[in-house]
């Protein structure tokens, strides 16, 4: 034992006296002048790293954010998803060629994984544009994405007005008809015969044709459509248009009838056309009558023109012609632009010949034309609950019957809301005449307040539109804001 302890303290001596000649080696000036510069080396490196490192953790930052934001979940998602945010980017994109083009093209050029996801979906192709070339009929990058569709029903968009005067649309931009499903074709004159007289369009449900005729009608050899499928339908009412289309008139849901000047043969074409329009829903015309119209086929002794589910009727200049010749029993939407006080007098005696229960009616008078607005509104109309007005001048006496009418409480009693529109193209009728109706209005919520018949006010809704701002005095908005919180109020209690 003792052996043991002796070479403990023999041992414990030798590690001290080591350690005593390395504390007198430390403390020798040259090697602390070393060992200085060494630490003062090692901390230049630790603080450059620093630096480096906290460089290298901001950039891993940002391609991290750049991954979560962007790529990572959309390449996560499944390729259905990703096709329906492809289709709404096109559906957001103006309704042009260019920019159609120009964002599939954007999309397929990202990656290739957005590439191959976009090309093998048919539906992102369907909406298609045809560009007619002077010096070639064939559109290469039309083809190219037509291929794409794989047979799917398309939406077709060509426009022949590049034509050279007496030249023929190319038959290539016809090559596409199987699987049209809707089509605008805007040309100055209606296509001649291609290498087929007809055209068979079998899936074709929407039609829009803008045609501008200059000196040439059509005739008896040129382009002809059979359109079996055929809904709705907005063409020009010119010479011989019509008799160059073949569809199932009982089925057409909607007509349009673009602006035009229509001589006395086009309204018998008309007026025919819609003896056989037993199942439309919607019709919108914008024509200019002859005034010296002779009505050969003693159209005023017949009975009115019987159309049973047209719930929509929008009519444009001189629709006075076409007002007296209609029976609408189930009308409920009427739009009147121009508004003229000579036509006003004709709706009444329409609506009392239809019975019809019009909800919704809109108003565009002529300037000065008070008188219109007022025979438009006559009691027949009480079932109206939605008003439309484009805002007209009126002198101070119209102002106030304007407002003394409003104010009333069996004036159009199931009235619930009024939009005033100011119109940018009319300064005299802008902005400054809107205070008579809001005046009425004011006085409308005073008297059914007073009567104690709050309950019985369905005016819940007051909106002004405007496309500049500006043209809307401030203290008109004041008075427009105050009148739509009162509105609420009487709402709420």
């Amino acid at each position: 034992m003792l052996n043991a302890r002796y070479q403990g303290a023999v041992e414990a001596a030798a590690f001290l006296q080591g350690l005593r000649r390395l504390t007198l080696d430390l403390l020798d000036p040259p090697t602390k002048s070393r060992l200085r510069e060494e630490a003062e080396h090692l901390k230049q490196a630790i603080g450059e790293l620093k630096t480096k490192l906290e460089s290298l953790e901001d950039r891993l930052n940002a391609v991290q954010y750049d991954l979560s934001s962007l790529v990572y979940p959309v390449n996560t998602l499944p390729n259905e998803i990703l096709c329906h945010i492809f289709a709404a980017a096109v559906s957001a994109s103006p309704p042009s060629r260019a920019e159609i083009n120009r964002t599939r093209l954007r999309i397929t050029a990202v990656c290739q994984h957005w590439r191959s996801v976009a090309i093998a979906d048919p539906h992102l192709w369907t909406q298609t544009y045809y560009l007619v070339h002077h010096t070639r009929a064939d559109d290469l990058l039309f083809e190219h994405f037509l291929s794409r569709t794989l047979g799917l029903p398309i939406k077709y968009t060509v426009t022949l007005t590049d034509l050279w005067p007496g030249e023929l649309a190319p038959a290539d931009a016809f090559d596409s008809v199987d699987q049209w499903e809707e089509a605008s074709l805007t040309s100055e004159g209606w296509p001649g015969a291609l290498l087929d007289e007809r055209i068979d369009c079998p899936h074709l449900t929407k039609l829009t044709m803008n045609v501008e005729f200059t000196e040439s009608e059509i005739e008896s050899t040129d382009l002809l459509m059979n359109l079996p499928r055929l809904r709705e339908l907005s063409i020009g009412a010119l010479p011989g248009l019509l008799s160059r289309l073949s569809f199932p008139t009982h089925q057409l849901r909607k007509l349009t009838l673009l602006q035009a000047q229509a001589p006395t043969e086009d309204s018998d074409t008309i007026l025919r056309l819609l003896t056989q329009l037993e199942g439309l829903e919607e019709l919108s015309m914008d024509i200019l009558f002859d005034d010296d119209f002779v009505d050969d086929e003693d159209w005023g002794s017949k009975p009115p023109i019987r159309l049973p589910r047209l719930s929509i009727l929008s009519l444009g200049v001189a629709w006075d012609f076409i007002l007296q010749f209609l029976d609408l029993p189930a009308l409920t939407t009427l739009h009147l632009s121009p508004c003229y006080e000579g036509d006003s007098q004709l709706l009444e005696p329409c609506v009392i010949r239809s019975s019809a229960n019009i909800t919704s009616l809109s108003l565009a008078p002529e300037p000065m034309s008070y008188g219109a607005y007022r025979t438009s509104l006559s009691p027949v109309l009480n079932s109206v609950k939605h008003l439309t007005v484009k805002l007209f001048h009126m002198d101070p006496d119209e102002a106030m019957r304007c407002s003394a009418d409003l104010a009333r409480l069996d004036y159009l009693p199931n009235l619930e809301s009024i939009t005033l529109v100011a119109d940018v193209d009319n300064p005299r009728g802008g902005g400054g005449n809107v205070q008579p109706f809001l005046e009425g209005i004011a006085m409308r919520i005073a008297n059914t307040l007073f009567s104690g018949v709050s309950h019985k006010m369905k005016l819940t809704r007051l909106v002004l539109d405007s496309t500049k701002p500006d043209m809307i005095a401030a203290e008109d908005m004041r008075d427009l804001v105050y009148l739509q919180k009162s509105l609420r109020s009487m709402q709420a209690k």
